[in-house]
């Protein structure tokens, strides 16, 4: 399994040279064998390691990578050398591999059941949700973590766009001033549109839990779920998570009544 020791450029790269040597039908003996690369540094590369531009080039030879199709594969190692502030030893290997993908996208989709989603909480909202959860990650990583994906995502420069799907029950659950405040203030964003899914709707998809797709620039998208401590997961059907956001999104109120209703809420 893949560690995020990388940014979400790294690991679709280590990911996307996988997906070539498999496509081949090589075996990464074959593989290291022809690129003059040691077992145990193969094994690396195809699980946590980034490959140099020089091993680059020469495993793009070895899986018949035509030159002009070699373009995506040196903008992601490029992009691999950005900046991170997420480690699996503070945050968990799982929740990084998330906040590595997050980073990254263009659009995040999330329908939360429970909680109000993690980039749209208000501070002490975050302490209360987070406090005595029985996990490796201490509330205070949790929170510092919070934080900072909330400053690097909802930052006015970036122009990822968020499409929120709130159960309405979380409404009057927990929710003071301060957070109701930040919901409504987020429901007049341009690049947020929140919208809430009413109680009144019967059996749906979301009702087994929280989930959230992810689009980027280069596809194709990715979709994560929590479990109850918190937690992010990985899912491998993509597609089908899009498919249940896009549904959840269509029997849930449009933003202006959805704004309306968060403003009568009450706890």
């Amino acid at each position: 399994m893949v560690q995020a020791k990388q940014n979400h450029n790294g690991l679709r790269l280590i990911a996307a040279l996988r997906d070539l040597r498999a496509q081949t039908g090589l075996t990464i003996n074959e593989v290291r064998v022809r690129a003059g690369i040691t077992q145990r540094k193969m094994h690396r590369l195809e699980e946590c390691q980034l490959p140099t531009l020089d091993e680059l080039h020469t495993l793009l030879d070895i899986y018949h990578v035509a030159l002009g199709d070699r373009g995506r594969y040196y903008q992601l190692r490029h992009g691999a050398d950005g900046p991170m502030w997420w480690a699996p030893t503070t945050h968990g290997a799982d929740n990084c591999r998330y906040y590595a993908a997050e980073d990254d996208a263009t659009t995040i989709t999330e329908f939360a059941l429970a909680t109000v989603p993690e980039l749209l909480q208000t501070i002490d909202y975050t302490r209360t949700a987070t406090t005595g959860l029985p996990t490796p990650v201490t509330p205070k990583s949790r929170q510092a973590a919070i934080a900072r994906r909330q400053i690097r995502i909802l930052d006015p420069n970036r122009h990822a766009q968020l499409h929120i799907i709130l159960h309405e029950p979380l409404l009057r659950q927990g929710i003071g001033a301060m957070q109701r405040s930040r919901l409504i203030g987020c429901a007049h964003e341009p690049r947020i549109t929140l919208q809430v899914l009413p109680q009144d709707r019967g059996l749906h998809a979301g009702l087994a839990g929280p989930m959230i797709h992810l689009d980027f620039t280069d596809p194709p998208g990715e979709a994560y779920t929590r479990d109850a401590l918190g937690d992010y997961a990985q899912l491998h059907d993509a597609d089908r998570i899009r498919k249940a956001l896009e549904h959840l999104a269509a029997i849930a109120l449009p933003p202006e009544a959805s704004l309306a209703l968060i403003l009568r809420s009450r706890p």
